[in-house]
């Protein structure tokens, strides 16, 4: 029940879709994923794919969450 909202991040935080990183945040939160697992979404997505930069879209969208 929890990989979806992880491939969702991966997947929104790789396109800087603020939107969507937040719902799939949510999302996970409410089906029960620990937030080492949002970070680990997240940061594995910027780190090997989009650029560390796009932590700052990850940021706008959930800083306020995490």
């Amino acid at each position: 029940k929890q990989v979806m909202p992880y491939i969702m991040l991966r997947h929104n935080t790789l396109n800087g879709l603020r939107d969507g990183i937040r719902e799939a945040a949510l999302l996970g939160r409410a089906w029960g994923m620990s937030d080492e697992w949002l970070f680990s979404a997240v940061l594995s997505a910027a780190f090997y794919f989009s650029g560390m930069e796009s932590l700052n879209v990850v940021e706008d969208a959930i800083g306020d969450l995490l």
